[in-house]
């Protein structure tokens, strides 16, 4: 993290980026591609179209890192049923994007979810 800059201040950040998902209907991700400061560089986002899971891979979210040079990344993901409790495919989804990172030697700085009111951090769980 940045010196002097809060976990929670960062979340703020990030989740202006992730206003519009609370409102959608179906299942989207967004990706946040930073530099080595935590500015973001550029942004994707990928909707849910027959197999939303079949795109929530690691070659789906780091081909584009390399590509804007990112040195960090977060992914930001719906819940459409309001539910903040992360599915075991979130975790597991979180875990080897984490280790895929470290490989390329880019940081997840966090996985969030949205709901149309609130979110859950793994950060701020303590996950990453």
């Amino acid at each position: 993290m940045i010196k002097g800059t809060s976990t929670k201040n960062l979340i703020s950040l990030f989740l202006e980026y992730a206003t519009h998902l609370r409102t959608e209907q179906v299942e989207k991700l967004l990706i946040l591609f930073l530099d080595d400061k935590l500015e973001v560089i550029a942004k994707k986002e990928i909707s849910q179209a027959n197999n939303f899971q079949a795109e929530f891979c690691a070659q789906t979210i780091f081909a584009p890192a390399l590509i804007h040079g990112a040195k960090n990344i977060v992914i930001i993901h719906n819940h459409p049923s309001g539910s903040l409790q992360p599915s075991s495919a979130d975790y597991l989804t979180t875990v080897v994007l984490s280790h895929a990172g470290l490989t390329l030697q880019i940081s997840l700085i966090d996985h969030i979810i949205v709901t149309s009111d609130d979110y859950y951090s793994f950060r701020n769980a303590g996950i990453l």
